[in-house]
């Protein structure tokens, strides 16, 4: 990960220390053979002739269906729902969070497939016609037995158990948002200048962190500091929509992370899924960890974010003539990059923050293997040598398309490290009874 000019790394802010080195390495699957390529399109072996399980099929459905993807809380129910069913029937991992009781010889498939569809419907309920099309299919692939039908049953009681957990969640927007016009403090940005602030998920109880501010980080720096004017005068040249310092690579890179991030994630996960040949409970905790750690990073950054409510990058450069630093200067029409700045304060970096917990939950599958990851809003494939590559690339592309400083983006890839590193080694861990795959 890149640092701010001057900052230097700690020994114990290492990606992996030596402790979660073991602790990993025993709960997660082992790696191939020194050598070995891990992927199937490298072996001239295409992925979509490895059969995809349940899990993998209703994850790839989900993206093929709502091409915005779905929000991180939505993604996480029906993601645990999924887990907490086929892992009731195997007892492979610890549970998430419900004691559901299974028959031993239920099926897995139905389990996840009912799971994942009852899910769909509460969360996306416009699409159902979709969902209900598609389960019918899925169901018709089962022969029908008790088999089948205990495997309904612990679906449905997943799904049922998951929703009920998180019914209390503020819904969207949340609560009203009070405008300040003091310098330094966030107010609806241009264009419009008519956003409704989004708060709700700053009042979400965490997925698995002990509280939404467990990871909260200091305060962004001061208005009057020299770190302040710095960031504020490197997004000023190069996040402006016309800059003329910013590359034509530049600019595709910021364009390229623009989308949210596990629209961009969850498609590697599942190719990844199937290159490694997981069946549906190791995929179910592979993609249950893997959107926990993007839930939970949601929920802590707008914990953040509304703890210090700093001002975005085009409010902060309009109005720099007020902002007490000598460093700065303000342009009363800068624009940045991207058509709209998103509704809510600027540090930490939302992106920052999921891009580095997806990577610490992608790191315990795929280590320092290269991985090529696209983007639906630019239809492009990117190439990256390491993970953390991925999370270097996003800490420049939010300053690219103008819409975050620096510091927001440094501190929250700091964030999203620490939760999906606590993320990985704390929950859906293996079980005592543990049934090798």
């Amino acid at each position: 990960m890149r640092f701010a000019k001057g900052e230097k790394m700690s020994a114990s802010r290492s990606w992996l220390t030596g402790v979660a080195v073991t602790i990993l390495a025993t709960a997660l699957l082992p790696p191939c053979a020194s050598g070995e390529d891990r992927f199937p399109e490298s072996r001239g072996e295409a992925a979509s002739e490895i059969a995809p399980n349940q899990v993998i099929v209703w994850n790839t459905h989900t993206g093929d269906v709502l091409k915005a993807g779905l929000p991180q809380r939505e993604l996480a129910i029906v993601n645990v729902a999924m887990f907490e069913a086929v892992n009731a029937i195997t007892h492979r991992y610890r549970p998430y969070a419900l004691e559901l009781s299974a028959a031993v010889n239920a099926s897995v498939a139905a389990a996840a497939s009912t799971a994942a569809h009852h899910a769909l419907v509460a969360v996306a309920p416009a699409r159902r016609s979709s969902w209900d099309s598609f389960y019918a299919q899925a169901m018709a692939g089962i022969p029908d037995s008790p088999e089948k039908a205990d495997g309904i049953s612990v679906g449905a009681a997943a799904a049922s158990g998951i929703l009920a957990l998180r019914a209390t969640d503020v819904p969207p927007p949340g609560p009203a948002y009070t405008v300040s016009p003091s310098p330094g403090v966030w107010r609806p940005t241009p264009p419009p200048d008519s956003q409704v602030a989004v708060t709700a998920e700053a009042y979400w109880k965490p997925w698995t962190l002990k509280s939404s501010s467990q990871f909260r980080p200091g305060p962004p720096p001061p208005l009057t500091s020299a770190q302040y004017a710095a960031d504020v005068n490197e997004v000023k040249a190069i996040g402006a929509r016309g800059s003329t310092s910013r590359t034509a690579e530049q600019t595709a890179g910021a364009l390229f992370w623009a989308p949210v991030s596990s629209t961009i994630f969850e498609p590697f996960a599942a190719r990844l899924a199937i290159a490694r040949g997981l069946d549906e409970t190791d995929s179910a905790r592979f993609f249950a960890l893997l959107t926990l750690a993007l839930a939970d990073g949601s929920i802590a950054v707008f914990d953040a974010k509304y703890a210090y409510n700093q001002w975005r990058p085009v409010t902060a450069i309009r109005e720099a003539d007020m902002d007490g630093n000598p460093d700065t200067t303000g342009d009363p029409t800068w624009i940045q990059l991207l058509s709209t700045t998103p509704p809510f304060p600027d540090y930490p970096s939302g992106h920052a923050i999921q891009a580095a917990a997806a990577a610490e939950v992608l790191r315990n599958y795929i280590g320092k293997e290269p991985i090529a990851l696209h983007s639906p809003a630019t239809q492009e494939t990117r190439h990256y040598e390491t993970l953390d590559a991925v999370t270097d690339e996003v800490i420049e592309a939010r300053v690219w398309a103008g819409i975050h400083f620096r510091s927001s983006d440094v501190v929250g890839a700091r964030m999203g490290t620490q939760i999906g590193r606590w993320v990985v080694q704390n929950v859906l861990t293996p079980s005592e009874e543990t049934v090798s795959p």
